[in-house]
Parts: structure tokens; C-alpha cells; sequence
């Protein structure tokens, strides 16, 4: 979604330059005819398809003159980065999730359309429980918590960032330690 701005200018000793052409990775992209483009400058617009990411595009102008004779003028190299922030599935606890014990086991899946690696947090109540995870992209990651000392209803959510610094959060679920037991009270009639 980059728009990258291409500025070039020719002349011809002895007849116009007639067109100029945007060369994008070797294919035509853009033309510019005109009669006389001797010591002028031609601009060109270029728009990055999200398609370009992680590659590198090679630009070059081509210009031909009144008697057919063509020349590519030098290539400039451009790095597209990566934009695209990756997506978190979270795999268990399930939403509402209730257990007797005092540690939860944590599992997702991050994917990235680029990194082999992310980084990734767990937060628990607002807080960063397990940190600096290294989730390899697209396989499922399971950590276990530290154990929760007191019962009580918390949420938890996964934030990743892949290698060009685009960081995501997932949905927020939330679980429920419960370790007590439940009281017991007897009643019996006096007959």
C-alpha cells in the first residue's frame, strides 16, 4: 500500500526523447510518450500491492529517442518490509474454562505470512504471566503458568511480534481457579 515515487530525466544530443518507460522487476509497468522529453523531468507513481512483501523490487527507466535507439538508465533497489501483523488462535483453555488446580496450561498457534520465529507473551489479569516465549510460525505452543495461589475468575490473552516489529493481540478468554471444595451442611428432622 507504499506509494513510491520514480524521478528521472533525459535528453538526446541529437534527436527528442520520445518515451520513457517505469520497468518494475524487468516488466513494463508505466509509459510516458511524448513528442520531446529532452531535459525534462518524468515522474512516476508506483503503488506496492501488500503481494510485494518481503522481496525486493527493482526499478529501472527505459527511454527511447526520435530514431529508435533505446538505453535503461541505472536500476534502484527498493526493500518492500513486512506490514502484516500475525494472527493468534488460541487453542486451550477454552473460554469460561474452570479447574481445581492452582496451574493452567496455556496453548495457541501464532502464523505470520513471513517469520520462521515470533515472540510472544501470555498476559493473565492484565498482566505479563509468562514472557519472551520463541513460537515457531504456525505450530501450536503450550506453556504452563505459574501456579495461581488464590481462586478467582482472571482473563488471558496471547501478544506476538513477528521480525519487522508487527505486533498483534488475540481475543481475550478468561478461566476460573476454583481449589475449594464445597461446604457440606446436613440437615435431618428430628423424627
Amino acid at each position: 500500500g507504499s506509494t513510491i515515487y520514480v524521478v528521472a530525466n533525459f535528453s538526446d544530443a541529437t534527436t527528442n526523447v520520445d518515451a520513457v518507460w517505469l520497468l518494475v522487476n524487468g516488466g513494463l509497468n508505466q509509459t510516458n510518450g511524448s513528442f520531446n522529453l529532452n531535459n525534462l523531468i518524468v515522474n512516476f507513481t508506483y503503488v506496492v500491492a501488500t503481494s510485494f512483501e518481503n522481496t525486493t523490487l527493482n526499478f529501472t527507466i527505459r527511454a527511447n529517442d526520435s530514431a529508435g535507439n533505446t538505453n535503461n538508465g541505472g536500476s534502484i533497489l527498493v526493500k518492500v518490509s513486512d506490514n502484516t501483523v500475525p494472527t493468534i488462535a488460541l487453542n486451550s483453555p477454552i473460554n469460561i474454562f474452570n479447574t481445581s488446580t492452582q496451574a493452567v496450561t496455556f496453548n495457541f498457534t501464532v502464523t505470520d505470512n513471513a517469520a520462521p520465529n515470533l515472540t510472544c507473551n501470555i498476559t493473565v489479569a492484565g498482566i505479563v504471566n509468562i514472557s519472551g516465549i520463541l513460537a515457531i510460525n504456525s505450530t501450536s505452543q503450550a506453556n504452563t503458568s505459574t501456579a495461581f495461589t488464590s481462586d478467582g475468575t482472571r482473563s488471558w490473552n496471547v501478544t506476538c511480534v513477528d521480525n519487522d516489529q508487527n505486533v498483534n493481540t488475540s481475543a481475550t478468554r478468561s478461566f476460573t481457579v476454583d481449589t475449594t471444595a464445597p461446604v457440606t451442611n446436613l440437615n435431618a428432622s428430628s423424627t
